[in-house]
C-alpha cells in the first residue's frame, strides 16, 4: 500500500464510496462494531458495571466482528454461494452457542480458571492470524498472501495513527475550551471519546483501507525464498496448532 493510494483511499470524494463497499463487504462486521460501541458507551456512561447480558452480548459482538471479518475475506475466493453461507452460518452458530453456554454458566472473570483463559485466548488470536491469510489458502505460493498481510499491517497502522490523531485533536479541543470558558470535563465524556475513536473510528479505517478486488490479488511484490520458507515451514505450522 503506497502512501498515494492511502491518501487517495482516505479523499473525501472517494470516503462515500468506500463506505458503500465496506458495507457490502463486511456488513455483519459493521453491524457488531456500532453495537459494541454502543454497549460500551452505556456502560460508560451510567456507571453501573456490566450485567451478565450485557458482557456476554459485548463477547459476542466482539467476536463476531473479527469472525465475520474472517468469514468474508474467505467468501470473496469462493465461487460457490451455498459455501459461503453454510461457513458463515455454521461458525456464527458455533459462537452463538459458545455464548448461550457462557451466560447460562457459572463462569465469572473472578473464578475463571487459568486453562479456561488460555483456551479462549487462544482460539480468539487463532482468528486474528487467520485474517491475513484465509483468502489465499489455495494459492500455490505465498506472494498474494505476503503482500496481503503487508496491507492489512500498514491497514492497521494507519488505521491507529489517524484515530490516535483524531482522539487527542478532540481532547486537546475540549480542554483548551475548558480552559477558556471554565467548564469541567468529566472522565465520562473522556471514555466516550475513547470509545468511539480509538474503537468504532480505528476500526471503521481498518475495514476502509483493507484491500479488495485486484489490489488484493497483488503479485507484483517480490519475496525472497527465505521468507517464503518462514511463512511456509514457521508461521503455517503455527497457525495449524492454534
Amino acid at each position: 500500500m503506497k502512501l498515494s493510494a492511502l491518501k487517495e483511499k482516505l479523499s473525501v470524494s472517494n470516503i462515500s464510496s468506500r463506505l458503500q463497499v465496506v458495507m457490502r463487504r463486511f456488513p455483519l462486521a459493521l453491524c457488531f462494531l456500532s453495537a459494541l460501541a454502543v454497549i460500551l458507551t452505556y456502560l460508560v456512561v451510567t456507571k453501573n458495571g456490566a450485567t451478565r447480558i450485557l458482557g456476554t452480548l459485548t463477547y459476542f459482538f466482539s467476536i463476531g466482528m473479527f469472525l465475520d471479518l474472517l468469514t468474508s475475506l474467505w467468501a470473496e475466493e469462493q465461487p460457490e454461494r451455498k459455501h459461503r453461507l453454510l461457513a458463515k452460518g455454521i461458525s456464527f452458530l458455533i459462537l452463538a452457542v459458545y455464548c448461550i453456554w457462557l451466560y447460562f454458566s457459572d463462569i465469572t472473570f473472578d473464578n475463571m480458571s487459568v486453562s479456561f483463559s488460555v483456551a479462549n485466548a487462544s482460539w480468539i488470536l487463532a482468528i486474528v492470524i487467520c485474517i491475513p491469510f484465509v483468502s489465499f489458502l489455495r494459492e500455490k505460493d505465498d506472494v498474494k498472501s505476503w503482500h496481503f498481510i503487508i496491507s492489512v499491517l500498514l491497514a492497521l497502522l494507519f488505521s491507529f495513527i489517524i484515530a490516535v490523531i483524531m482522539y487527542l485533536g478532540i481532547l486537546g479541543l475540549t480542554y483548551g475550551s475548558s480552559e477558556l470558558f471554565g467548564f469541567h470535563v468529566s472522565d465520562t465524556f473522556i471514555g466516550v471519546v475513547s470509545i468511539w475513536c480509538l474503537l468504532a473510528l480505528a476500526c471503521l479505517l481498518f475495514f476502509i483501507l483493507l484491500p479488495h478486488g485486484e489490489a488484493k490479488h497483488n503479485t507484483s511484490v517480490e519475496i525472497p525464498r527465505f521468507l517464503q520458507g518462514v511463512v511456509k515451514w514457521l508461521l503455517m505450522p503455527l497457525l495449524g496448532c492454534y
